[in-house]
């Protein structure tokens, strides 16, 4: 069996840290979310200002996505043996 990595980085424009994201083929959906978590955390911890709407909604968006992609990811995981069927 092959083990499928993904690896996923980006750059903080403000700071130029590097953020690398590795995770299985099978997770794929949760790194990109969890990037985005990463982005914010990153930003309230080391960049802070006030924050405006539609800063506190994408936040709000965010979360409240992460809801049906967990549950996405594990019908997915469940799944993956009957597609070699």
């Amino acid at each position: 069996m092959i083990l499928e990595i993904s690896k996923l980085s980006f750059h903080c424009d403000k700071c130029g840290k590097e953020f690398v994201l590795k995770g299985h083929w099978y997770n794929q959906v949760l790194i990109e979310w969890w990037r985005e978590v990463r982005w914010i955390v990153h930003c309230i911890t080391k960049h802070p200002e006030t924050p405006n709407k539609r800063d506190v909604l994408y936040v709000l968006r965010v979360i409240v996505a992460f809801v049906p992609l967990l549950i996405l990811q594990i019908l997915d995981i469940i799944a993956t043996p009957f597609r070699h069927l």
